[in-house]
């Protein structure tokens, strides 16, 4: 294959220039052979590591030398071959093209006459030269063919598929005696599960279409088969002096492994929460199928499958805090939508991606990163206007335009589709302390109380309006007890450090004001006092006297004035 002036023989592994070779290390040649594998593509720090030492330790000193290295040997200073994108990882910008064949046609004038071979060869060796030809050029026409095949294909249906993946049956619950009907409490239990888990998008053989099964011995192949389904919930009501224990459970066919995933006591019948036990159940599925498309996805090695790539790509936006997670997680997204552009969890996730890392303080560019959330979201909510999680996202880049009435009411319809969608309520709480409505937005936070320890940013989001609500309310002990909490909780976190900062500062307290400052401008040396400002929109009177008493302790900490 050739690139540019070089040509590279994968046979004899040999890199050659002008027909000269060209001498590589094995960690050299190893990274030419994967950016030749994946060109004008960006390829995360992550990515290339694992794929040139694999489960060998290595810093990203490692990776720099090694590109350095095989820069050198292209004499490819100008990054005019493999570019250096900050934040983001490098790109091979060539396109490697098969090696030009050797002509096989003559001029006519030159062309021998029938039946004779200027080389001596015989007229049977010189048709089968010419079959030869033939078949090569066929064996082209059929790749071309196919390769065109593929490159015309229907995209695939990523969110179909990723509802198939997790499609399941929910089973009436058992007592003591195992009996799968006649126990009302076990068809209600079931029931509320399947209602809760509908009411979220996912895709649910209820309870009536399983009933003949025996819940005390189910045969599991046979619901996948007949179900067309992965995973069975069931679980077991245990009965102790009066006293309600229910242990729920999700059993993967395929493997037969059983998870527990919920485990609950009432006092009796009447004590029992339908809507609260769907939900939680709800939640905790939810958690599992985090597990276990993560675990399957890294075993199979499935980065490159579109699929998978969105399981990993939340994985790194919800537990995250670097922007080397930022840049994994935008590559999992952008694959995605690559793969399937009419897919709302890919739109979305890219969109999610560039507010994550606007509000994070992370963006060398904080208007073109808008710009471009602007489009995904804006993307995926015309695939999906009634869709909880496209109007969320799309509400937050209305309040960052300015229309804040519209994000709010956005924000309330979300709610309205599916009252257990937190992000939607701590979101709107966002925009409610941004508009001064206080008393509402405390409301909304009162009610995010069913965040997972694995949703670390968005407990993180929670922790950041609980101390803008304190902080706009002119509660500063009260805000500076959160940010404490938060800093001890997500130590490479540099967002507290910067409130703890303007506080310390505003109150006189000068060298913690240095310190925060300091380890705030270590972590997030975009930071800047126009960076800042984009962050807290309002038109709201009291809140911008809040937002400018912030402002004016962060300057006092020593927060440099910037552009954006």
């Amino acid at each position: 294959m050739t690139f540019g002036d070089f040509a590279f023989d994968p046979d004899r592994q040999e890199l050659s220039r002008g027909g000269a070779p060209i001498a590589l290390t094995p960690k050299s040649l190893a990274l030419l052979l994967y950016f030749l594998s994946h060109p004008q593509r960006v390829l995360a720090k992550d990515e290339l590591i694992t794929a040139i030492w694999g489960a060998v330790v290595v810093t990203d000193d490692s990776l720099v030398q090694c590109v350095k290295d095989l820069r050198g040997a292209m004499e490819d200073k100008e990054q005019k071959l493999i570019r250096t994108l900050p934040r983001r990882g490098y790109m091979f910008d060539s396109l490697p093209l098969p090696l030009p064949a050797p002509s096989t046609a003559a001029p006519l004038a030159a062309m021998p006459a029938a039946g004779s071979d200027p080389r001596g060869r015989s007229p049977r060796r010189w048709a089968w030269w010419w079959a030869g030809v033939v078949v090569l050029a066929l064996m082209a026409l059929l790749a071309g063919r196919m390769a065109w095949e593929r490159s015309t294909a229907p995209p695939s249906n990523i969110d179909e598929e990723i509802k198939l993946r997790r499609a399941l049956a929910v089973l009436a619950f058992t007592d003591q005696r195992g009996r799968a009907t006649g126990s009302t409490l076990g068809d209600d239990l079931a029931d509320a599960i399947g209602a809760q888990l509908v009411r979220g998008g996912s895709r649910v053989i209820g309870r009536a279409a399983t009933v003949r099964q025996d819940a005390a011995a189910p045969e599991f192949e046979r619901i996948g088969h007949e179900q067309g389904v992965r995973f069975v919930i069931g679980g077991r009501i245990n009965r102790e002096r009066g006293a309600i224990r229910v242990d729920t459970y999700l059993t993967e066919i395929a493997t037969g492994a059983v998870y527990r995933l919920h485990e609950v006591q009432f006092q009796n019948d009447e004590a029992v929460g339908f809507a609260a036990f769907g939900r939680e159940v709800a939640l905790a599925l939810q958690a599992r199928f985090y597990e276990l498309e993560t675990a399957h996805t890294w075993r199979a090695g499935g980065r490159d499958d579109p699929v998978d790539a969105i399981a990993l790509a939340w994985r790194e936006l919800d537990q995250g805090n670097s922007e080397a997670a930022l840049m994994r997680a935008r590559y999992g997204f952008e694959l995605a939508a690559r793969a399937d552009p009419r897919s709302v969890q890919a739109a979305a996730g890219v969109g999610a991606t560039d507010l994550v890392e606007f509000y994070g303080l992370h963006s060398n560019a904080p208007g073109q990163t808008l710009e471009h959330a602007e489009q995904a979201l804006k993307r995926a909510l015309d695939l999906a206007p009634d869709d909880p999680q496209s109007l969320t996202a799309w509400a937050e880049m209305l309040l960052l335009r300015n229309q804040p009435d519209v994000a709010i009411w956005l924000w309330q319809k979300a709610i309205g589709l599916d009252p257990d969608f937190q992000i939607a309520r701590l979101r709107l709480a966002h925009g409610l302390v941004r508009q001064g409505r206080y008393n509402e937005a405390a409301q909304q936070l009162a009610q995010v109380t069913d965040l997972r320890p694995y949703q670390m940013r968005r407990l993180q989001a929670l922790s950041q309006a609980r101390a803008d609500l304190a902080f706009a309310q002119g509660h500063d002990d009260e805000a500076y007890e959160i940010l404490s909490r938060w800093a001890a909780e997500s130590p490479n976190n540099g967002k507290p450090q910067l409130m703890l900062a303007a506080i310390d500062a505003l109150h006189q307290r000068s060298d913690a004001a240095a310190a925060h400052m300091a380890r705030h401008r270590q972590l997030l040396p975009r930071s800047t006092v126009a960076y800042v400002l984009m962050t807290y929109p309002s038109s709201n009177p009291d809140f911008l006297a809040q937002r400018a008493r912030l402002i004016d302790g962060a300057r006092k900490a020593g927060l440099p004035e910037g552009a954006p």
